[in-house]
């Protein structure tokens, strides 16, 4: 019997050790992806992307966020965007020339920056929002077959959240 609690003493102590500066990582998450989850496109066809949106917590009151999609402009044009969600956007879409390497793959070389705001009130993306939330649909056309990355980095964000990016391998 004496056996027996020492196991379930030690058990304890092992469970309360290893759950210490445990917690549940609070984030916004940004996914890409295409329409009907197609990876593979022909040379000169038109693609969308969708930038979809999520809160780990599911709060629709967070201050802001900005985003960075990388892409590889040998094998993607960027031509425009639909569907833009349009509840504290600061600006249209601002295509920007990657001088220095923020997605941590060479082969992108540039992005396309997506922000919105709402510092006064911290009540983005809003209370009558259904997440996850497609942010915005990207057109690119495919100028190259070549197999290429697009990539999701974080610009700003609520401060009391972290970022996950998941982006997409396209003509896999």
């Amino acid at each position: 019997m004496k056996t027996i609690s020492k196991i379930m003493i030690v058990f304890t102590i092992i469970l309360c050790v290893s759950s210490v500066g445990m917690s549940t990582q609070k984030e916004q998450s940004i996914i890409v992806t295409s329409q009907n989850s197609k990876t593979a496109f022909d040379l000169d066809e038109t693609i969308s992307l969708s930038v979809i949106y999520d809160v780990s917590t599911g709060q629709k009151n967070l201050s802001s966020l900005g985003i960075r999609i990388h892409y590889d402009s040998s094998v993607l044009k960027y031509t425009g965007a639909l569907n833009q969600f349009k509840i504290s956007e600061l600006g249209e879409p601002q295509v920007t020339i990657e001088s220095t390497d923020l997605d941590g793959d060479p082969s992108t070389d540039k992005y396309i920056l997506l922000t919105w705001a709402d510092v006064l009130f911290a009540s983005w993306p809003g209370e009558n929002v259904n997440l996850p939330l497609n942010l915005v649909d990207l057109i690119f056309k495919v100028i190259s077959n070549k197999v290429t990355k697009v990539n999701v980095t974080q610009q700003t964000g609520d401060s009391a959240f972290g970022f996950n990016g998941t982006g997409l391998v396209i003509n896999k």
